[in-house]
């Protein structure tokens, strides 16, 4: 089993670059790594767990699906232990100190208070546990657009450059983006919280202007040049890992 604080060294060790296409194609991979042969809950899982269940067999994972709606979690087309709870709210006393790791991925954003979804996750990890949370970050110009506007006019939007974003294949929920930034003021917030280490990866290029070229050139310039000089008001993603 991995020690929190080598967790640290395989991220590092899988990612090949900090490209947005890496933490996406390598997500998966590095909970896996992670989660081998422990107790793993998926935060936000919803309908659509991060493993199959012969991946989950394979690599001994005791896996847990958690989502805020039961009716969510009864859509996951094979059998699964599930929690229902809302990680800012309470935690089930049963869950408290059960799992050695947590994840999630584009779940952060939505969350109504940052720091306790954080607080919670420290309650949920046993000691050495490790966290990874996958999410946008500010200020990435298409997740500032989708804050700064009310859900009537970002919904019709996003839907037009992404079908499959639709209540029915892949729904989109009210985004506030807590604690969702790349840099060492944020990692201190949460370290705060009592984590023994913070670590954030961040990531850049996105994904949203592709159908627009002029649009499309500029902002890849302008990712590029961010990526190359690691400025991390500009990245667009982040893996953000606490160990407990």
């Amino acid at each position: 089993m991995i020690a929190g604080r080598e967790a640290l060294a395989v991220i590092r060790d899988m990612l090949p670059d900090n490209h947005r296409d890496s933490a996406y194609r390598r997500y998966k991979d590095i909970v896996a790594a992670l989660a081998a042969g422990r107790r793993l809950l998926e935060i936000g899982a919803g309908r659509r767990p991060l493993f199959t269940p012969e991946e989950i067999k394979a690599r001994n994972i005791r896996y847990t699906a958690n989502d805020i709606m039961q009716a969510e979690l009864d859509r996951i087309p094979f059998p699964v232990a599930t929690a229902v709870f809302d990680s800012c709210g309470e935690i089930p006393p049963e869950c408290e100190g059960s799992f050695d790791v947590i994840c999630s991925k584009m779940v952060q954003e939505h969350v109504g208070n940052g720091e306790k979804f954080y607080r919670n996750i420290l309650r949920l990890l046993s000691n050495g546990g490790v966290a990874l949370n996958f999410h946008p970050t500010l200020y990435c110009p298409p997740f500032l657009i989708n804050r700064a506007f009310p859900e009537h006019v970002t919904r019709p939007v996003l839907r037009f450059f992404k079908p499959e974003r639709n209540s029915g294949d892949i729904p989109k929920f009210p985004a506030t983006y807590e604690l969702c930034y790349s840099s060492s003021a944020t990692a201190n917030v949460i370290n705060k919280i009592g984590f023994s280490a913070v670590h954030i990866f961040p990531f850049y290029h996105h994904e949203y202007f592709a159908s627009i070229p002029g649009l499309r050139s500029l902002d890849e310039a302008l990712s590029a040049w961010a990526r190359r000089g690691d400025v991390r008001a500009l990245s667009s993603y982040a893996y953000t890992v606490v160990i407990r």
